[in-house]
């Protein structure tokens, strides 16, 4: 199966995207905030005595490392069109 080329728009979009990506990872408020919460919710899961709590903690902790994970992601399929872009240009 042959890969589609994307138009430069496309690329044009997930270079954006993945720049806006990238910008949030390091971000430190935000980089902040899901720390603490992660940090939060697995002490949670340790010192909870309730199943219900520790599994709504764990899947605190989940979401957040799920969250880092998708914008890692953006960040790389950004990196990934640059080069992309890049390489069209020199092919011109």
């Amino acid at each position: 199966m042959q890969r589609r080329t994307k138009s430069q728009a496309e690329l044009d979009a997930a270079i954006a995207k993945g720049n806006e990506a990238a910008l949030l990872l390091s971000h430190p408020t935000l980089t902040g905030i899901l720390e603490q919460m992660e940090t939060e919710a697995t002490q949670k899961m340790v010192e909870s005595a309730k199943l219900e709590d520790r599994e709504t903690a764990w899947h605190k902790v989940q979401a957040v490392r799920a969250f880092k994970q998708e914008l890692s992601t953006i960040s790389t399929s950004g990196r990934i069109a640059k080069a992309a872009k890049d390489q069209l240009k020199g092919n011109e």
